[in-house]
């Protein structure tokens, strides 16, 4: 603990869920990263991240958000939407 209440871990962002991150809207992004720089610049490479992560976890519940994400016009968004989306149906395929 370092004294400083705005040093201290936020709730929400400790472990989240990736479907609530994943459907944080820029404006809720921008709220709730509000101390990142350029915050909503960045959403795009959160999102990539997050469908990497998705598509890593096996678990199907953000299908639906991959597959918007899918036909994004950001390049590396779009790239690992679909990504996520062939590992999680091959892994559907699998098991």
């Amino acid at each position: 603990m370092s004294g400083d209440a705005e040093l201290e871990a936020r709730a929400e962002l400790v472990n989240p869920a990736l479907e609530w991150m994943a459907g944080l809207d820029v404006a809720e992004f921008e709220r709730v990263f509000k101390w990142v720089a350029g915050a909503s610049d960045r959403i795009y490479g959160l999102r990539r991240n997050l469908a990497i992560a998705m598509g890593n976890s096996g678990q199907r519940r953000g299908m639906a958000q991959l597959e918007e994400w899918a036909t994004a016009a950001d390049d590396g968004l779009r790239k690992a939407a679909r990504w996520a989306l062939e590992k999680l149906q091959a892994s559907r395929k699998i098991g």
